[in-house]
């Protein structure tokens, strides 16, 4: 694996046996690097959300638990934050 993924963990050894297929298959140099930003920004979000970085560590239960996490708030802390409301328009 080189230097520039170890920080991935085993997402990083597989993204470099994936960026050496890329390139064997001929991909354009601009493609395997968009490719492997798309990596490291899922890298960022997982450590992110606290999930594991290695691929066969992640699951759908994790995941979905961490997608409820992030975007659900328990309802306390959300009424909180919340905006006030203004009282609905009369329909006329």
């Amino acid at each position: 694996m080189g230097a520039a993924y170890s920080e991935l963990g085993p997402l990083g050894r597989d993204l470099a046996i994936w960026e050496i297929h890329l390139k064997s298959s001929g991909k354009s140099p601009h493609t395997v690097k968009s490719y492997i930003q798309g990596v490291r920004a899922l890298a960022g979000f997982l450590t992110d959300q606290g999930l594991p970085l290695d691929p066969e560590r992640i699951t759908t239960t994790s995941y979905a638990r961490s997608r409820r996490t992030c975007y659900f708030p328990s309802t306390r802390a959300a009424r909180a934050n919340a905006p006030a409301r203004s009282a609905p328009a009369t329909i006329r």
